[in-house]
């Protein structure tokens, strides 16, 4: 019982607590030196970004967001315009290898706009929101494209995020196609629809079937999607 009461009596003595409040206080101190690093290397990086950057980068990349603004709601209709992209751009995408080059970025959204010409009607695109990371030279944007199934009476609607990244000119060295999800609700009613077209009519499943399993050679692009755009 004496020790216990030593030991008791020699925890709660000032000395300890000193050493405690000590040892605490130099973690704060650490921490608070880490820290410090941190951000004096981040303005250090933010610096070095900002002065490799050219006179005319804010230029084209105020340019570069009106001519995004401008190809999305056309995007279905017509080619986008290539140039504010890189010569050796890269376009991501998860399902598919990445592409190299604005004639093969170029085939890619004749491909979009061949496939949902054939299968889809009444389609639109919009944007639904854009931020502009300046300190990265990134470009998000959120957008919305949605139309109807010309085999069965269904509407679909696709939502996806596009991420635009950007070199010290200004110019777009890489556009990443990050996610495309279909609201859930959407989603339930479409696969209802399918199964009730499905249902009244077995010439219709057996279409899209073949469809689904059939590899479609997509023909040279048209001389007009291949020639850079330009726009008021």
């Amino acid at each position: 019982m004496v020790v216990s009461s030593v030991d008791c009596l020699f925890c709660s003595s000032p000395l300890v607590n000193y050493q405690s409040r000590t040892r605490v206080n130099a973690d704060k101190c650490s921490n608070w030196g880490k820290n410090t690093a941190r951000l004096s290397a981040r303005k250090i990086q933010r610096s070095t970004i900002y002065c490799s950057r050219s006179k005319e980068f804010h230029a084209n990349l105020g340019h570069a967001i009106e001519t995004i603004r401008y190809d999305y709601p056309n995007l279905l209709q017509s080619p986008p315009h290539v140039d504010i992209l890189t010569k050796d751009v890269i376009l991501r995408e998860r399902m598919t290898a990445d592409l190299h080059g604005k004639e093969s970025y170029l085939r890619f959204f004749w491909a979009l706009r061949f496939h949902v010409r054939i299968f889809c009607s009444n389609t639109t695109m919009q944007i639904n929101s854009l931020f502009v990371d300046d300190e990265r030279g990134v470009v998000h944007v959120r957008w919305r494209m949605e139309g109807k199934f010309r085999i069965v009476n269904a509407s679909w609607i696709l939502d996806g995020l596009c991420i635009y990244y950007f070199n010290a000119d200004g110019l777009c060295y890489m556009h990443s196609l990050e996610n495309t999800v279909p609201p859930k609700s959407t989603a339930r009613q479409l696969f209802k629809r399918i199964r009730e077209s499905s249902a009244e009519s077995a010439a219709v499943c057996g279409l899209v079937s073949a469809l689904s399993n059939q590899d479609i050679n997509i023909p040279s692009i048209p001389k007009s999607d291949s020639k850079t755009l330009t726009h008021n």
